[in-house]
C-alpha cells in the first residue's frame, strides 16, 4: 500500500502515541472528517472540517496535491452532507446550533459554490437569499426566496450538471397531511421546477435515473406500515409496487441500463434480501440472502450501479463477492486482501469508475479514508477520522450471542480491556437506545473503547426489538419493552458471568435515551444482579412521556408509541419505572440534557424527585444547552468522568461474592 502524501499528513493527520491510559477528552472529541467525497472528474476531493465554532468543507486538488479552499458556512452552522452536482460545483446542506443548544439541528436549507469558493449561493430554505456568514433571517431580493420547508438531496443529474433532484417537506406538516414533493433545481440560482409530489404522507425516499426521471417511492403511512411505488415514462402516475403479504420491500437504486432495479426485500423469507427485478416483465431474482442476518448494504461496480457484493453482519464484517463478471469484482477483491480483519466500504467514485474514496474501520480503528486507484490497484491514506485514537492501543470487540430463556437466538458485543485476562471482570451493561430498528455493531464505539480503557468489560445485547436481524426479530420487543427486551438484557449478563468473563459482584448498567429506561428497568426486575445503574435521557414515567415528547407531535409519532409501547394509560404506567422504584438497591446516577425534547427533562426531574422521597442513593448531572444526549466535547468529557467515577465507587464498593 502507498504511504501517506506528506502534503496530507501535514494538513490532515497529527501523529498519535500510545499512551498507557488514553484521555477521556479523547473519546469525547468529534471525528475530525465525517465524510470524504471524490469529484466526478477526479480531481477534487471534498472532506469535512472543524473551523472555529463550526464544521466547514475543504477541498483538496489531488492533481496540485494541495489544499485549494476552507469554506467557512456562518457562526454555528456546519455541513451536515453534500453532493457533486458537476466537477466543480459542490451543494451543501447545512446544520445549525440554534440558540442556546449546543448540538446542532440539520435546518434543510442547501448551499453551493465552485471548488475555488466562487459564485457562492444560498440555494434553498427558510431564509431566503443571504450571504453565508449573516445571521440575518430576513430573505432579500434574488430568485430564489423563503420557503418555510425542507429540503433533502435525492442525487445529481450526470445529463444536466446545472441541475439537482432535492425532495422537500414543509415545516407545518405537524399532521401528516402534506406530502413531500421533488424538484429539479438549479444548482445556480435555486429555481425549482418539474414538481411531482409523493404518493403517501410522511417521509419519503424517492429513487431517480440518470434523466432524472423519479421512479421509485417508498416510505410509511400514519399506522407505520411500509409501502413501495413505482412509475415509468409510459405510466406516469404512482402505482404501488405488488409485494406478499406481510414483507417489506423497498427499492435501492436502478442499473447502469435502467432495466433493473434492485430491491431490498424479505419476501419469501425471514431476513432482508438482495433481488433483482426486471422493469419489463416484474421478474425477480435472489441475488444473495443470509441466513442469519439482514442485508446490510451492496457494493455496486466502480464504474456505475452493477452489484458486485453484499455485505450481512452477523458478528464482524461478511463480505461476500457475487458471481458475476464485472471487472469491479477482482478488484475489489484485491482491495479487501489489502485490509485483512478490517471494514472496507466505498465511500464514493469518479464517473468513469477511474478512482474512489474507501473507508476502512474496524472495532479499533475508527476509520482512516483511501483514495484507490482502480486502474493501477494502488491505494493511498488521505486523512484518519479520529487519528488521534491509535488504533493499536484501542480494545478488542468480540461478537458474542447466546440463548435468551425462551430459547431465541441473541447476539451482541463484547468489548475487553487490553492488557488483563478476560476473567472476572468488572462489567458494565450498555443496552443500545431506540430501540427499534437499532443495532450494536462491530465498528468502533466510542463510550465502550473509553469503558475498557478503564478496566471494565462492556456488554452489548441486540435484544428483541433491535435491527439486522429481520422484521419478526423487531416485532417480538413490541408492547415489551419491560419484559422481553430486559429479559434479553438480563440474559445476556448470566451468560457474561457463566462464561466466566464478569464478576457477578461487580456489575453495572448504563444506557442511554431506551438504554437509560433498560438500565433503570434492568435494576428494578434484578435488584442483586446490577451494582449501580446509569440514566442518561432516560424515560421514567411513559404516560408522561407520551404526553410530552416530541414524538407526540405527530399522528404516525403517537400511532408508533401505541403499536410499539402501549395504548392504554394502564399498560404504559404497567411498564413504567415510576411504578416500581421502591425495588430498586442500588445507586442511580441520573444524566439529562435540559432542552432534551425526545425525552424532556422532567422525566429526569421525576426520577430524582422519586429517588429523594424513598431516600434512595443517587447523583445528578444535568447540563444546560444540551439536548437528547451531549454534543459539546467538554460536556461528553464531563459525563465519562463522572460516569466511570460513579462506576468506580459503586462496583468497587459490591460485597465479594
Amino acid at each position: 500500500m502507498s504511504r501517506l502524501p506528506i502534503v496530507l499528513l501535514l494538513l490532515f493527520a497529527p501523529l498519535t502515541m500510545a499512551f498507557a491510559e488514553v484521555p477521556l477528552a479523547d473519546f469525547a472529541r468529534h471525528d475530525s472528517f465525517d465524510d470524504a467525497s471524490i469529484s466526478p472528474d477526479g480531481h477534487y476531493v471534498a472532506l469535512t472540517i472543524p473551523l472555529g465554532n463550526s464544521r466547514g468543507v475543504a477541498i483538496f486538488d489531488l492533481r496540485q496535491g494541495k489544499l485549494i479552499l476552507k469554506q467557512t458556512l456562518g457562526e454555528d452552522r456546519l455541513a451536515n452532507g453534500y453532493l457533486w452536482a458537476s466537477d466543480e460545483r459542490l451543494v451543501v446542506s447545512l446544520a445549525e446550533n440554534f440558540g442556546e443548544l449546543e448540538a446542532p439541528f440539520a435546518t434543510g436549507e442547501m448551499i453551493a459554490f465552485n471548488v475555488d469558493g466562487s459564485q457562492q449561493q444560498y440555494l434553498f430554505g427558510f431564509r431566503g437569499i443571504l450571504p453565508f456568514n449573516s445571521t440575518s433571517t430576513g430573505a432579500r431580493p434574488g430568485i430564489a426566496r423563503a420557503v418555510r420547508a425542507f429540503g433533502y438531496p435525492i442525487r445529481s443529474l450526470p445529463k444536466d450538471p446545472e441541475h439537482i433532484l432535492i425532495s422537500v417537506k414543509d415545516f407545518g406538516d405537524i399532521a401528516e397531511k402534506e406530502k413531500m414533493t421533488v424538484f429539479r433545481m438549479s444548482v445556480r440560482n435555486g429555481m425549482l421546477d418539474q414538481a411531482l409530489v409523493a404518493p403517501i404522507s410522511g417521509t419519503v425516499r424517492f429513487v431517480a435515473d440518470d434523466d432524472g426521471f423519479v421512479r421509485y417511492a417508498n416510505g410509511s403511512d400514519e399506522q407505520n406500515r411500509p409501502h413501495s411505488y413505482s412509475r415509468t415514462p409510459e405510466q406516469p402516475a404512482w402505482s404501488e409496487l405488488p409485494v406478499a403479504a406481510g414483507s417489506n420491500t423497498r427499492p435501492m437504486f436502478l442499473s447502469n441500463d435502467n432495466r433493473r432495479v434492485f430491491l431490498r426485500s424479505d419476501e419469501g423469507g425471514r431476513y432482508d434480501c438482495l433481488v433483482e427485478q426486471q422493469l419489463a416483465d416484474g421478474a425477480r431474482k435472489v441475488l444473495a440472502c443470509d441466513g442469519s442476518s439482514d442485508l446490510l448494504d451492496v457494493v455496486t461496480s466502480f464504474d456505475g450501479n452493477e452489484p458486485i457484493a453484499v455485505r450481512f453482519q452477523d458478528g464482524r464484517q461478511d463480505v461476500r463477492l457475487l458471481d458475476t463478471d464485472h471487472p469491479s469484482r477482482e478488484k475489489l477483491a484485491v482491495l479487501l486482501k489489502a485490509f485483512p480483519g478490517q471494514q472496507v466500504r466505498i465511500s464514493s467514485k469518479t464517473r468513469d469508475g477511474s478512482k474512489a474514496i474507501v473507508l476502512v474501520d474496524s472495532d479499533r480503528n475508527p476509520g482512516s479514508f483511501y483514495l484507490f486507484d482502480t486502474q493501477a490497484i494502488k491505494a493511498v491514506q488521505l486523512v484518519g477520522r479520529s487519528s488521534w485514537l491509535d488504533p493499536a492501543v484501542m480494545p478488542e470487540r468480540r461478537p458474542i450471542d447466546f440463548k435468551a430463556r425462551d430459547g431465541e437466538r441473541i447476539r451482541g458485543y463484547l468489548t475487553l480491556p487490553r492488557g488483563v485476562e478476560a476473567k472476572r471482570l468488572p462489567m458494565v451493561v450498555n443496552p443500545h437506545g431506540g430501540p427499534f430498528h437499532v443495532q450494536d455493531d462491530w465498528s468502533f464505539d466510542t463510550d465502550a473503547a473509553a469503558l475498557a480503557s478503564r478496566g471494565y468489560a462492556v456488554l452489548q445485547v441486540n435484544f428483541r426489538g433491535s435491527g439486522g436481524y429481520g422484521h419478526a426479530f423487531v416485532d417480538a420487543g413490541k408492547r415489551r419493552w419491560a419484559t422481553t427486551m430486559i429479559d434479553d438484557i438480563i440474559d445476556g449478563t448470566r451468560w457474561a458471568i457463566e462464561q466466566g468473563y464478569a464478576d457477578p459482584g461487580r456489575i453495572g448498567i448504563y444506557g442511554a435515551s431506551y438504554g437509560g429506561y433498560a438500565a433503570l428497568m434492568s435494576g428494578i426486575r434484578e435488584p442483586d444482579l446490577f451494582r449501580g445503574v446509569v440514566s442518561f435521557a432516560g424515560v421514567f414515567d411513559l404516560p408522561k412521556f407520551k404526553a410530552d415528547t416530541d414524538i407526540s407531535e405527530r399522528r404516525s409519532g403517537r400511532n408508533y408509541i401505541d403499536e410499539s409501547i402501549g395504548d392504554t394509560v394502564e399498560s404504559l404506567r404497567a411498564a413504567s419505572p415510576s411504578s416500581y422504584i421502591d425495588r430498586l438497591k442500588t445507586p442511580v446516577f441520573i444524566v439529562h440534557g435540559e432542552e432534551d425534547e425526545r425525552v424532556p427533562f422532567n422525566q429526569a426531574k421525576e426520577l430524582r424527585k422519586a429517588l429523594k422521597k424513598a431516600d434512595h442513593p443517587h447523583e445528578w448531572l444535568a447540563v444546560e444547552a444540551e439536548g437528547h444526549g451531549f454534543y459539546k466535547p467538554e460536556n461528553r468529557t464531563l459525563f465519562l468522568t463522572r460516569l466511570i467515577a460513579f462506576l468506580d465507587r459503586t462496583l468497587a464498593a459490591a460485597p465479594a461474592p
